[in-house]
């Protein structure tokens, strides 16, 4: 799901979706030996390693309402402000 639900009902309405917002942030991970650890493991191992990584990236997410935009092997990739608003940098720090 890279799009917000709200941008994709948008844009399936035909709506124009332009937005500027102001402050957001972005928040990049990648698991530092995840290549080297994941030759080492079944594919079993990684998947459920990933899933339980990213189950709790998930419920972070979730509790400081930030956007999970992607997640590609083991990068994970949310923004704070965007979508939805934010209230000042404290918001965005989120």
């Amino acid at each position: 799901r890279i799009m917000p639900r709200s941008v994709v009902k948008r844009l399936q309405q035909g709506r124009q979706v332009v937005h500027a917002f102001d402050p957001v942030s972005i928040f990049f991970s990648d698991l530092v030996g995840f290549t080297d650890l994941s030759s080492r493991s079944s594919p079993l191992e990684v998947v459920s390693l990933l899933n339980e990584i990213y189950t709790e990236f998930d419920k972070l997410a979730k509790r400081h309402q930030v956007f999970k935009s992607d997640t590609i092997g083991d990068a994970y990739m949310v923004v704070g402000g965007a979508p939805e608003r934010c209230g000042g940098a404290e918001g965005a720090a989120r």
